[in-house]
């Protein structure tokens, strides 16, 4: 099977749901999909009942007519009110969100066997994403009103960023001999 990834499927969210009222018992309406990753746009009716919410739609695949039941789990917050998580169809783990392919029903993410993409690299690939990610070293000025940083707080990026350049450069080298 090849491999899928997180990013390049129908995801669905129960804070977005949460958001837009599509929580709420009685509820009921479509959700919609644009096209990801060669997969034609898609469209969920989404019917909220207590504690769970029934989806119903169509696999690509076979135009066959699905009908799916997700739990739903509410979860207090200490700061304020709380959220609702779902209970994944297949395994019962609770998660915020439920990934759906074309040949298959929704379900977390453990359960459609999906991998970020960092996790199918290779370590120096992982190592230049880094790199790259930590950008130039903080000069200390303030900018726009911001309170000016400490000095080692200035000190610790630029000691990250130079050990990060020096291990991509002796990968290099390494990588050059073979």
């Amino acid at each position: 099977m090849p491999a899928r990834f997180h990013d390049e499927c129908r995801v669905l969210e129960s804070g977005s749901l949460q958001r837009t009222g599509y929580l709420q018992a009685g509820h009921s309406g479509l959700w919609e999909w644009p096209s990801i990753g060669g997969m034609e746009p898609f469209a969920a009716v989404v019917i909220a009942e207590n504690a769970a919410i029934k989806l119903h739609y169509f696999l690509d695949a076979t135009n066959e007519e699905m009908h799916q039941r997700v739990e739903l789990k509410w979860l207090p917050c200490p700061t304020r009110g709380g959220r609702f998580l779902f209970h994944c169809p297949a395994c019962g783990r609770r998660c915020m969100k439920l990934f759906g392919w074309s040949d298959r029903r929704f379900a977390c993410r453990d359960c459609q066997s999906l991998a970020y993409k960092s996790q199918r690299q290779s370590e120096f690939q992982r190592m230049l994403r880094r790199i790259f990610q930590i950008g130039p070293p903080l000069i200390g000025a303030p900018v726009g009103g911001q309170v000016p940083l400490s000095w080692r707080e200035r000190i610790r990026p630029r000691r990250r960023l130079m050990r990060n350049r020096l291990r991509a450069a002796i990968a290099a080298v390494l990588l050059s001999k073979d």
